[in-house]
């Protein structure tokens, strides 16, 4: 029997294109069928969704939620019957068997195109991947061509006038392949000695992912390849206002590290150019009229002192730069003191830290207090030093004293539970003034005392943060693995304040965001032991938690370990950890390294408060969040920035305890 001719043009290689981003639309040689062709809205929706899926069979159920939600009307099956066949005639005139192409059987559609057809978003993720593989190769001029390719398709909206989660997924993939296409396009240019040419796809990256850091990083290298220091300085500043005013966060330390470098090379011209206009303190350039903040609080009185200093892991600070923004005050007359700004005489400041700075593993807070401390020598041109306390009350009270003696203008402590050493030594020595970082002066021995001032933090603040991302993540249901009942843990060390605010404020910040949370707590009694809190998240995750938030110093470690290993997000706090993994989805920061820098400022302008407390919070920016996982999408990352705004204003006030 002679085959039919729609059979013989089947057996006939055809040259087979489709476009969904843009227009959608079918061609082959010298054939063109618009979307227009398409039958209606849902044809258009229908065949995208499928020629996106090709090659797997999708439920008519699947199909139907996809066009009509949750209520399909009552003919919806013949509806998608009708639709099917449609296509089925539109791909014949195309020189393909319809009825082969689009197939249905056991209640699914399946397509699946001739060998060798072209569809553009897979060419477009073909295209980044190609571009990454030729950089890979340092063959800058392919990768520039591939990642080129790959940008002219990707550039097109996705079903432009359509909503629905499966549509915002799929423009997320998209974005991503842009995103990847101009990071290698940015990457390759620069490469090749055009570094204009990096500047302006590396602006293009940052306007679609404004929050993404590693955009204004290739862009400051640009600029600073192209002999504009001033302009990469001008990025950075970009970078550090945005993520300041939008999530209370800071650059990272990769960011802050390229700033530095340009800072410490660039003329005075174009350090004039990266200071920030709104009256902000921008990272080792400190010259904004910032005022510190006053609180008065009540506090807790911590005795154990080996056991509360190594809450110092959990407290550790995140990575560098950001900024203060000025606080009124009540028009009361302050009692600062400081030397004199013009004094030529160098100030001499000094720190005492419980293992020095090179007790990382134990200490990871005592590097970031020295940073603020490095920053301010250059910055006032004065010699710091460092002074290690050792591990006991009495070894930090006779390094403390000796210190003392030596009639320096500024000590600032670190060791939670020294207050009771740090009272009795500054009253002896009232013409040095004593800081006490994580301490407040009131409620504690150092009330009363003159010539201290305490240093606290609000980290419930950038918890609720991290918790109201956590929960819209939940929502969304685009975690790493997938329950019906939204389950979140929170593993901390032992139930002290700060611990007990970090839980509180991510709770408080997840429930905001998913009102039906369930909240597993638990404590694993330690801060080292990192089997304990691993047994804790491995319990909570059986339990069906897909978020752990660990609070527990260099314990935690275990339960972010248990996370990665059973494919569920991790929550980082005393720095960004996003180096540990894509499993870390944000982190919880604390910023000692600007409270540092900030106090000998004031200090030295004669504005440090005397006898009283100070405190960081998401209004000074002085804690924050960082380090968002790229899964994240945009309009989470927005709402998020709402919050924050929120918090600042003062129109909304976080929990800072859980109720019980």
């Amino acid at each position: 029997m002679r085959a039919s001719p729609r059979q013989e043009a089947s057996q006939v290689p055809v040259n087979l294109k489709v476009s969904l981003a843009g227009r959608v639309s079918i061609s082959t040689d010298g054939l063109l069928i618009d979307e227009e062709r398409l039958p209606g809205r849902q044809g258009r929706l229908v065949f995208t969704y499928l020629a996106i899926e090709q090659g797997r069979s999708v439920t008519r159920d699947e199909l139907a939620e996809a066009l009509w939600g949750e209520t399909p009307p009552a003919t919806w099956e013949k509806a998608l019957g009708v639709i099917a066949s449609k296509l089925r005639a539109l791909l014949g005139e195309c020189g393909v068997d319809g009825t082969k192409v689009l197939t249905s059987a056991f209640g699914c559609y399946r397509l699946e195109l001739p060998e060798g057809s072209w569809v553009d978003i897979v060419a477009a993720a073909r295209g980044a991947d190609e571009a990454d593989a030729a950089l890979a190769a340092d063959e800058p001029e392919r990768a520039k061509a591939e990642a080129r390719g790959a940008v002219l398709l990707a550039r097109r909206p996705l079903l432009p006038g359509e909503d629905g989660a499966w549509v915002e997924r799929k423009r997320r993939e998209l974005a991503d392949v842009l995103d990847r296409a101009l990071d290698c396009l940015a990457d390759a240019c620069l490469r090749s000695g055009d570094a204009s040419e990096a500047a302006k796809w590396a602006q293009e990256a940052i306007a679609l992912q404004p929050f993404r850091e590693s955009g204004y990083r290739r862009l400051m290298h640009a600029h600073a390849a192209a002999g504009n220091r001033a302009e990469a300085l001008q990025a950075y500043e970009r970078c550090r206002r945005l993520l300041a005013e939008e999530l209370g966060a800071y650059p990272s330390p990769e960011t802050e590290s390229i700033y530095r470098e340009l800072l410490s090379t660039a003329p005075n011209e174009a350090r004039a150019a990266a200071l920030p206009e709104d009256g902000l303190v921008s990272a080792a350039v400190a010259t904004a009229d910032a005022a510190p903040p006053r609180v008065p609080m009540d506090w807790w009185r911590r005795k154990a002192f080996l056991l509360l200093l190594t809450l110092g892991v959990l407290l550790a600070a995140g990575a560098a730069a950001a900024v203060l923004v000025a606080a009124a005050t009540d028009g009361s007359s302050q009692r600062t003191a400081g030397a004199d700004p013009a004094a030529a005489r160098p100030l001499r400041v000094a720190l005492v830290l419980p293992g020095g700075v090179s007790d990382v593993d134990d200490f990871p807070i005592n590097p970031k207090i020295n940073e603020g401390l490095q920053d301010a020598a250059r910055e006032y041109r004065f010699e710091p030093r460092v002074f290690d306390s050792g591990f006991d009350l009495e070894t930090f009270g006779a390094t403390l004293e000796k210190v003392a003696r030596e009639r320096l203008d500024l000590v600032i402590a670190f060791g939670t539970g020294i207050e009771e050493v740090v009272a009795p030594v500054a009253r002896r020595f009232p013409n040095t003034h004593f800081v006490v970082l994580d301490t407040p002066a009131e409620g504690t021995p150092l009330e009363g005392v003159d010539n201290v001032t305490g240093i606290v933090f609000s980290e419930h603040e950038a918890a609720y943060l991290a918790g109201y991302l956590a929960g819209l993540l939940e929502q969304e249901s685009s975690g790493p693995r997938l329950n019906e009942e939204k389950t979140i843990s929170l593993v901390g060390g032992l139930p002290v304040p700060p611990v007990e605010r970090y839980m509180a404020g991510f709770a408080a910040g997840a429930k905001r965001a998913l009102p039906e949370v369930k909240i597993l707590e638990g404590f694993s009694m330690t801060w080292d032991a990192q089997d304990r809190c691993a047994a804790l998240a491995n319990e909570h995750i059986a339990g069906g938690a897909d978020i752990v938030f660990p609070v527990a110093g260099a314990c935690g470690f275990g339960a972010l370990d248990a996370s990665l290993v059973h494919n569920v997000w991790g929550i980082g706090v005393d720095g960004d950890l996003s180096y540990l993994g894509p499993h870390i989805l944000v982190s919880v920061v604390k910023r000692y390294d600007r409270a540092t820098f900030l106090t000998i400022k004031w200090f030295k302008e004669g504005r440090l408060p005397r006898g009283e407390t100070i405190r960081f919070g998401l209004t000074t920016n002085g804690v924050g969040i960082a380090g968002i996982s790229p899964v994240v999408s945009e309009s989470i990352r927005n709402k998020v920035a709402d919050v924050a705004v929120e918090i600042r204003a003062g129109s909304l006030v976080v929990p800072s305890r859980n109720p019980r």
